[in-house]
Order: C-alpha cells, then structure tokens, then sequence
C-alpha cells in the first residue's frame, strides 16, 4: 500500500498526489490565516492498487485540546488498518476496516484526558465505485461535468441535518450562528459512523472531500461551478483562490458566509489522460511541511 499522509501540513498551494490509479488527486492543506499554525486538519490518500484507492480528511476540533493530535491519531490509526486489511487481501471489502479503524481511534481518543475529537471522512473507490464513511462535518460533494450533484454528504451537526430536511435554507445555514455545534465526532462516547452505498463514478465527475474551511466559505453552488469542468489543477487552485477571499472579506455581506479556518480539501478526477498530465506538470511532487505535535 502507497499512503500519502498530510499532518499538520502546510502546502503553498494544490499539490498532486503521484499514483498509479487511473485518475487524478491533488491535495491542499493550509493553516488559517487568522489563527495559524497549528493545522487541525489532516489528510490522506491510500493506494490499495491499480483500481482502489482511499480518501480521507479529518478535522481536529478547534474548540478541544490538542485538535491537531486527535486528526492525527484518527489517519494513522486508518493507515494501520489498511495496511492490514491489504496483506488480507480476499476477506472482505474496504467497509470492515475502515469501520474497525475508525471505533479504534474513537476508543484511543476517550481514553486522553482531556479527550479531543476529530471529524473524519473517508471515500472509497474501487472500481469505479464511490463509497463513504463519515463522522462529523467534513463533507463529500460529486459533481458531473455539467454541474450536476450526484452525492452530497450530511453535516453531523444540528444545522446539518435542518438544512437536509429543509428546515433551513442554504443561506440561513451558512450564516447561523450554531453552524459550528457539533453532535458527532471521533471522541465522542456516542459516535456513530454514517455510510453511502456505491456509486458509479462516470469518468468525467469531480469528486470533493473537504473540512469546513471550505463549505463554511463557499456555498454549494459555488463549489459545484469552481470544479465541474476544466483542469483539476486550475480547479483546486480556484477553490482556494475563493475560499481564502472569502475568509479574508474586509466588509462580509451579512448573508455571504466568511469564516476563517484551516482550509484542506482532496479533489479526485477518473481516469483524464490530457488532465492528469496538466496537472502533474503544473503541480509538481505532493509535499507538506510536519509539525510534531
């Protein structure tokens, strides 16, 4: 197994992830302008051979001790137990370790005291067929090439599940002021992993996993406009091109969101010969600079 883990990091901008899959992954982890370092996000990509790789962010709670650590423990943690879960190859699919990781890290974060909590969010794709697995905020949006949304994943939070049941619009959720409450994350006693069945990737969809630096500055249409067509690499740096602008708005409309935070997101193209090449031209080697926690 190939695992690209990005903890703590800081990338001057979207980076490619070198892998032998047929598709694309560019990567980008920044501390908030505001707060700085240390980056509570964290990121992952798992390359489990030619047609099945995993995606993972995780995003340490801010408002806990030592969120960084818990984003860290809850990658490393899934690291382990797809290395095992590859030398098993045959016993099952990718869901039973992944789960199996995920209440480790849960259980190893309870016994901290003081306990700190992570989102995570894991996709996976095996043959052409997404899967996620997900705990807390971070979100996973597909998008077609003409902008349609094929998948969108549910904020764990209770505006998360208003805005699913149409109990808040889009613009009142973004500018809430409870937008940050949380009701589920890894550290938490009652957590509870929430899961999608496969969805078949057509080779022009966009995948985007991010942490809520980026959903809690660009509203979903937004996003969905930024990466639908075009290069991957133009596409990931727009997205933080737009995230950050919107962090840093000088006069924030009031029903615009502008929140600043750690920004991390994974953007994942199928196989795009003409666009994987651009992009790895243009982005050059993945690498993040780690801080030991």
């Amino acid at each position: 197994m190939d695992a690209h883990l990005f903890l703590e990091g800081e990338l001057d901008g979207p980076a490619l992830v070198s892998l032998t899959c047929a598709g694309t992954v560019l990567v980008y982890t920044h501390y908030s302008p505001v707060r700085g370092a240390p980056n509570q996000d964290a990121l992952g990509v798992f390359e489990l051979g030619p047609e099945r790789v995993v995606l993972a962010v995780a995003d340490g709670l801010g408002g806990h001790a030592h969120g960084e650590q818990a984003a860290r423990t809850a990658l490393e943690t899934l690291a382990e137990s797809l290395a095992e879960a590859r030398e098993g190859e045959g016993e099952g699919g990718l869901g039973r370790p992944i789960v199996a990781a995920i209440e480790q890290a849960n259980a190893a974060l309870l016994e901290r005291d003081p306990s700190p909590a992570t989102t995570l969010l894991v996709a996976t794709i095996e043959h052409g067929q997404l899967r996620t697995y997900n705990v807390g905020d971070s979100e996973l949006l597909v998008v077609g090439q003409r902008g349609k949304l094929k998948l969108h994943t549910t904020p764990h939070s209770p505006v998360g599940y208003a805005l699913d049941a149409g109990l808040l619009d889009e613009t009142a959720a973004m500018v809430h002021e409870e937008r940050h409450y949380l009701s589920n994350a890894v550290g938490m006693a009652e957590m509870h992993v929430s899961t999608t069945s496969g969805l078949e990737l057509a080779a022009r969809d966009t995948v985007v996993l991010g942490s809520d630096g980026l959903f809690d500055n660009l509203f979903r249409a937004e996003i969905i406009e930024l990466v639908r067509a075009g290069e991957p690499f133009e596409r990931a740096h727009a997205l933080v091109q737009c995230s950050r602008a919107r962090m840093l708005a000088d006069s924030p409309d009031p029903e615009t969101p502008s929140k600043p935070d750690d920004l991390s997101f994974i953007l994942f193209r199928p196989a795009s010969p003409n666009a994987s090449t651009l992009a790895r031209a243009k982005a050059g080697p993945a690498s993040a600079r780690a801080r030991d926690p």
